[in-house]
């Protein structure tokens, strides 16, 4: 185990319950996370996302309860919830505060207000909706140069800083 705590939901959609993992199984499920919760939120979703008309048709809902009474048998208190689900990560949405300065192409830019995910290997991604903001304040020539050809700009967490402004 590698001890990551996550908050998680089906397709990791804000649009469905989200559950915090107390870790992930380090192998994924066809792509898909492997959340490792308590007894409790295992019980939580199995409640939550299953539709208890038709547990005759629902494997999920039976594997869950299978993993719980497996755990519970053998006295531990972590369930694997992965069961053939398509678990994944929910961003956390952030926003970088007054004074978070950066340099895009040795012109420093301060980012104040413009929202980010941290990505797994801690890099600021600038999120989608953000991205005309971030051209506005950086103009034609230096968004160009930011997006390097992609989609979005990644910034090392590392090259964010805060400099006093006189």
């Amino acid at each position: 185990m590698n001890n990551s705590k996550i908050k998680f939901s089906i397709e990791g959609s804000k649009d469905n319950p989200i559950y915090e993992a107390i870790d992930v199984h380090p192998q994924r499920w066809n792509g898909w996370l492997c959340p490792i919760v308590t007894i409790e939120t295992a019980l939580k979703i199995a409640e939550d996302i299953f539709n208890k008309d038709d547990l005759a048709n629902n494997d999920p809902y039976h594997d869950i309860h299978g993993a719980i009474t497996e755990a519970r048998e053998n006295l531990e208190n972590t369930v694997d919830v992965g069961c053939g689900l398509i678990w994944d990560e929910v961003e956390e949405v952030k926003t970088f505060p007054k004074n978070s300065w950066t340099c895009f192409d040795r012109t420093e830019v301060d980012l104040a207000g413009i929202r980010y995910t941290i990505t797994p290997t801690y890099w600021n991604k600038i999120i989608n909706d953000d991205m005309p903001r971030l051209k506005e304040i950086l103009g034609d020539r230096l968004y160009e140069w930011a997006i390097d050809g992609g989609h979005t700009v990644e910034i090392p967490q590392d090259e964010i800083f805060c400099k006093e402004v006189i």
